[in-house]
């Protein structure tokens, strides 16, 4: 008699747990006035990972507030600072408040923490067509994440300039942002060698869950006919007022025209929120490193494009005619995190274009970079570390080196 009381109160617990976890109506609120410039607050915002849609609960209950009046028709707005490129659109659909409530029986019902990572089951899946539903939601207090997509997680420059910057921009339009950090990223790209930059903001990285599994595996013999993901609370978007560069869709890459608005007193600001992330990083893990001082002269060493081929001869020179030792800027050999922080006693640095260079933000002010460009290869024509160092506030002088005359080298 009391094991049966004993199972029925903890079945009614469950289902009590249940109905108060379930996802209810959504509420949807809108800063921007165009798809560019858009960015949305979405409580109970949901995906259906299988057929790659978001949705929305609406119902009576539900809060639409400077929302378009093609919310449901067009796309809605840019999951990244790429302006109006289509691959970034955020399209959302609407469905009813009982949507998952029609679905219950088959349904399997769990939540996740963000804060902790902890996964708890409420509910299993019951006959053949099970479909399973992933609730994202801090148990403790409330929380408000970000959802956008990463530019390319495969180059440093786009994880900063796209990703890393436009995050931080989408904190200042939402300032509940800046205390729940938990970035979920709606792609599909798996895991990228830059993926603990992400952290220097105070982010902690969220693949969509299961979502690598339809991508990797289409034929596969999945237990679920559908996988459902719905976060209760998300900023959906990413902030452009710290962009300052476009790469070429639909027209020359070149300057965004706020390239000259665009404020290099704030980028070294998040610089240096930046730098006091990474110097704690550094300080966890070689905390009997020698700290490096004084002035240097960096240069950005690259191991098989874009070769500096008089390297060591080109060093000495420097460092004769500075009277100051170098500073190698060399992925292969260092951290990003230790490199960032060299590079903030560089008092002159050299390198060859390529994304590394988007380090010479860390640059400090009176600093002067020269970016080298291989024979054949007009400086004028790729610019993005020339146009970040004369934003207005940087205080780095700039200089292009092209080659003009084709090495005589035999490979």
């Amino acid at each position: 008699m009391q094991q049966e009381l004993a199972r029925r109160h903890e079945a009614s617990r469950n289902k009590r747990l249940l109905h108060e976890q379930m996802p209810k109506t959504s509420d949807i609120v809108c800063q921007g006035n165009s798809l560019s410039e858009r960015s949305c607050r979405v409580r109970r915002l949901c995906q259906a990972v299988r057929s790659r849609r978001y949705f929305a609960l609406m119902g009576a209950e539900s809060l639409l507030l400077n929302t378009p009046p093609t919310l449901f028709d067009e796309a809605l707005l840019d999951m990244s600072t790429a302006e109006k490129h289509n691959v970034f659109y955020f399209r959302l659909q609407a469905a009813s408040r009982a949507y998952f409530e029609q679905r219950l029986d088959g349904l399997e019902v769990r939540t996740l923490d963000p804060n902790t990572g902890k996964m708890l089951s409420l509910k299993k899946a019951e006959g053949d067509r099970k479909e399973r539903l992933t609730i994202v939601k801090c148990q403790q207090e409330p929380c408000t994440g970000q959802l956008a997509k990463r530019f390319y997680p495969f180059n440093l420059m786009h994880v900063l300039h796209d990703d890393l910057l436009g995050a931080y921009a989408l904190q200042q339009h939402w300032p509940s942002l800046r205390h729940s950090p938990h970035l979920h990223v709606a792609d599909t790209f798996g895991d990228g060698p830059y993926d603990h930059v992400y952290g220097w903001l105070g982010h902690k990285l969220w693949r969509t869950l299961d979502t690598l599994a339809w991508k990797r595996l289409p034929g596969a013999n999945h237990p679920f006919k559908e996988e459902y993901i719905c976060w209760d609370d998300l900023v959906v978007g990413s902030g452009k007022d710290l962009s300052w560069y476009q790469y070429g869709y639909g027209k020359p890459q070149g300057p965004l025209p706020r390239a000259t608005t665009t404020s290099g007193t704030l980028l070294r600001k998040v610089s240096l929120q930046f730098l006091q992330t990474i110097r704690k990083r550094l300080e966890e893990k070689e905390p009997h490193r020698k700290e490096e001082t004084g002035e240097c002269i960096a240069i950005f060493s690259r191991k098989s494009t874009r070769l500096i081929l008089n390297e060591q001869e080109l060093a000495k020179a420097l460092s004769v005619h500075f009277k100051l030792p170098i500073c190698w800027i060399r992925l292969e050999d260092n951290s990003v995190e230790r490199l960032a922080w060299r590079l903030t006693r560089a008092r002159y640095a050299f390198g060859m274009h390529g994304a590394l260079l988007i380090l010479a933000m860390f640059l400090p002010k009176g600093a002067t970079l020269v970016e080298g460009f291989p024979y054949g290869v007009p400086a004028d024509n790729y610019t993005p570390y020339k146009t970040m160092l004369q934003l207005p506030g940087m205080d780095i002088t700039y200089h292009s080196w092209v080659v003009f005359i084709l090495p005589n080298v035999h490979l």
